[in-house]
């Protein structure tokens, strides 16, 4: 797929964005990067 380098949006940023981004950062920041691998019987088989 081609990208047009003059493309500009018409949408423009709501005033808001930055405390948006903000709470979007911290509430990533406040997941663990330590996950854990739970089997769920209802979605797992043997070839699975």
């Amino acid at each position: 797929m081609a990208v047009d380098k003059n493309y500009r949006s018409i949408v423009t940023r709501p005033d808001d964005f930055h405390a948006f981004w903000s709470d979007v950062l911290s509430d990533a920041n406040s997941i663990s990067l330590d996950p854990t691998i739970e089997k769920d019987d209802l979605r797992s088989t043997g070839d699975i």
